[in-house]
């Protein structure tokens, strides 16, 4: 993405910072890249981001607040409610700022990937690792994964017994009664009525 490409040296960084510095957007140096001047908003940290009316939750279960977003992206994702933008306003904006950004000689710019508005802004910079990468918003690696449950209380035998083992049990048991109940409802085979006598072998 745009934000987050390298310049070629740094005569090309100064000649692109100079560039948005005279459109009046605010330039960011640590991430190489602005605060577009037509959609430059401030929210308190603590505004809830909201789409369809409900707080956006990530998948690790962070509550989603503006001040969780980076501002670039708040400013072109975001209405000035807090609440997400619907995706083709987004993309509009998007490419408007793209436009701003110097692209390799011959791309088309209409052309360049637009993410999913949330998603844009539910990733901040990864600080974990060394990786110039991104990462969602709450996600901490220094929280050890949540450890499988190996083993469950069973009241019928009123011990701690493995959860492979339960399932197993419960499968057979559901098996069990599955059988049952079907040989219940399966008729009798059908009797034969009376056939033709058989007929009398001939001396």
């Amino acid at each position: 993405m745009a934000e987050t490409q390298n310049f070629d040296s740094s005569q090309d960084n100064q000649d692109l910072v100079m560039r948005w510095m005279a459109a009046g957007h605010e330039v960011v140096h640590e991430r190489s890249t602005f605060r577009h001047k037509a959609y430059k908003k401030e929210f308190d940290k603590h505004t809830p981001v909201t789409q369809d009316g409900a707080q956006l939750i990530m998948s690790n279960g962070h509550a989603l607040v503006a001040g969780d977003i980076l501002p670039e992206r708040a400013d072109l994702a975001l209405d000035m409610d807090g609440c997400v933008l619907p995706q083709h306003e987004f993309e509009k904006r998007y490419r408007e700022y793209l436009n701003w950004f110097t692209m390799v000689e011959g791309s088309d710019p209409s052309a360049e990937y637009v993410p999913n508005a949330v998603q844009y802004i539910s990733q901040t910079p990864d600080t974990f690792s060394e990786s110039p990468g991104m990462v969602e918003i709450g996600f901490d690696a220094s929280k050890p994964a949540e450890e499988e449950r190996t083993h469950r209380y069973d009241p019928e035998r009123d011990e701690m017994v493995e959860v492979m083992k339960t399932q197993g049990d419960a499968l057979a048991k559901t098996v069990e009664a599955l059988t049952q109940v079907m040989s219940e409802r399966t008729p009798d085979p059908p009797k034969r009525g009376p056939g033709r006598p058989r007929k009398e072998e001939s001396a």
